[in-house]
């Protein structure tokens, strides 16, 4: 087939002519190469597409590719070409975000969020990124360094380039950002040159060398650079991210499982980690010594637990013997008028007494599994009683009368929002601020009506005016922020009511014999 498209220019026409004519010049070339003989083998076309730049055309060529129809070695390449267009989105949703806090004539004089000592944005400001996102404020922090030092202008453009080339990964670019974060632009550049040239890599279609680096390889390199070009400010550098050492919790993992992060001088970190595998290997010795059947995580030929899990043991004895010790000795903080390390634990009675197999909660973490819950309720030294509203949800009474009214006041609130009641914030109420949602300078009563919890930074940001706030009828709260961006929380007990009414579960264990005998039992 042979189409011949002949255009002839007058030059009598306008400018908006001439873009009418290029447009329509762009549709027929669009229509003749999707019409165009298919003459490419499928290792061809995955070869031609490597050296394609990331973007649109490259994601509307991998879209029209069967995965099914690909030997194992072509779905490599065929997802290593999805990881590059993967970067190049993410690059842009960075510059778009750095782009949103740069571009602000106005922001909140509020406390500055830093990274490493380096300014990012307003606490208000960075939590609407973070809205908007979907990150946490921590990622939304880091995707707006990010943004910012790879753009064009940016300090470390040449990244930005590589990695918009597909070049490199989105992980590497990252390293690059935090590795220089602390560096000047000309340092930062320097480093960049110096690593840079070794990171970038393309992969060849028929030998498959060329990967792409990995985040540890850059990681280990950027820090022998950094050193060869400024030894001296060195000390100092370390000296400003000792200032920054902390522990941090993460419940973004299943199976009533966390994570205990910390960030510790390397010598420190050490220390902690030898005197862990000192204690585990007493741990371990232990099992080998007393049989496979001594401990769970023994295994069926006597062999102990496993290093790890021997450390996260000890580390585990070593905290609760400090617990201990600050319980028994007077010495443990008073928080919301309690003296006591508490970790509450939700369970609905008809599970409690095997009845059924109803979900459980753990404050802060979120469900967790019957026979879990069961296990946590049996080891509390008290337990205290919930009662719900069975329709709607909403707490009613708390069971305990051992406080003055106003205590009671304040049990009711915190144990009717258990976490902070911003959505996205989730924090466990064990120092909450409760805050009037009207003030109590504009005549808000001090009821439970008008009470609810916030974290001490969202109590900030609605005390200073940055965060409107509504207690709703049903006990849901909604939240705005200044850009109107409108949030409402989830009701906490009536999520829960939902979880114990739908799916309901037959007890396991009950037994059904005609010679039950009705209570006292």
């Amino acid at each position: 087939m042979t189409v011949r498209f002949v255009l002839v220019y007058d030059f009598g026409m306008t400018a908006d002519t001439a873009e009418v004519r290029s447009r329509f010049d762009e549709i027929v070339a669009d229509m003749l190469w999707h019409y165009r003989p298919k003459t490419e083998t499928t290792a061809e076309l995955l070869g031609r597409l490597l050296a394609v730049t990331p973007g649109i055309e490259l994601m509307r060529e991998l879209r029209a590719i069967k995965p099914d129809d690909l030997e194992p070695d072509q779905r490599l390449i065929h997802a290593h070409l999805w990881e590059r267009c993967v970067a190049w989105v993410t690059d842009q949703a960075a510059a778009s975000a750095a782009g949103f806090i740069d571009a602000l004539t106005d922001p909140p004089e509020e406390r500055i969020i830093t990274r490493n000592g380096v300014d990012i944005a307003d606490q208000i400001s960075l939590d609407e990124v973070a809205i908007t996102t979907g990150l946490s404020p921590t990622k939304a922090s880091w995707r707006i360094l990010t943004g910012r030092a790879l753009r064009p202008d940016g300090p470390l453009a040449a990244t930005g380039d590589a990695l918009r080339a597909g070049r490199i990964s989105f992980d590497v670019a990252a390293a690059f950002v935090e590795a220089t974060l602390t560096l000047t632009d000309d340092q930062a550049t320097a480093v960049q040159g110096r690593v840079l040239p070794r990171a970038i890599s393309v992969i060849h279609p028929d030998t498959g060398a060329g990967c792409w680096r990995s985040r540890a390889w850059a990681v280990r390199e950027l820090r022998r650079a950094i050193l060869a070009i400024d030894p001296d400010a060195a000390a100092k550098r370390r000296e400003e991210a000792h200032r920054r050492r902390g522990v941090s919790i993460s419940f973004d993992h299943p199976n009533a499982m966390a994570w205990i992060n910390a960030y510790l001088p390397a010598h420190e970190a050490m220390v902690v980690y030898d005197t862990l595998t000192a204690m585990a290997t007493i741990l371990r010795d232990s099992d080998s010594n007393t049989g496979s059947d001594s401990h769970a995580d023994a295994d069926a030929a006597g062999r102990p637990r496993g290093w790890d899990t021997a450390r996260a043991d000890a580390l585990l004895a070593a905290i609760h013997a400090a617990a201990n010790t600050l319980t028994q000795t007077g010495t443990l903080p008073s928080v919301h008028g309690k003296s006591r390390i508490d970790v509450g634990v939700l369970i609905d009675l008809p599970t409690l007494l095997h009845l059924a197999d109803h979900p459980g909660e753990i404050l802060g973490y979120g469900a967790i599994d019957a026979d879990y819950a069961r296990q946590l309720a049996g080891q509390g030294d008290t337990w205290r009683r919930w009662t719900l509203e069975p329709i709607t949800g909403h707490l009613l009474d708390l069971g305990r009368t051992r406080y003055k009214p106003t205590q009671k006041l304040r049990d009711y609130i915190l144990a009717a929002y258990p976490e902070c009641s911003k959505p996205e914030c989730h924090r466990h109420n064990t120092r909450f601020d409760i805050d009037h949602a009207v003030e109590w300078h504009d005549d808000g009563p001090t009821s439970a009506a008008n009470l609810h919890t916030l974290c001490w930074q969202d109590h900030l940001a609605k005390t200073n005016g940055h965060t409107r706030v509504r207690i709703n009828a049903d006990g849901t709260v909604t939240h705005t922020t200044r850009h109107g961006l409108t949030r409402t929380s989830e009701h906490y007990w009536r999520t829960y009511v939902d979880n114990l009414t739908s799916g309901r579960t037959a007890p396991t264990t009950a037994s059904t014999s005609e010679h039950d005998e009705p209570p006292p039992f």
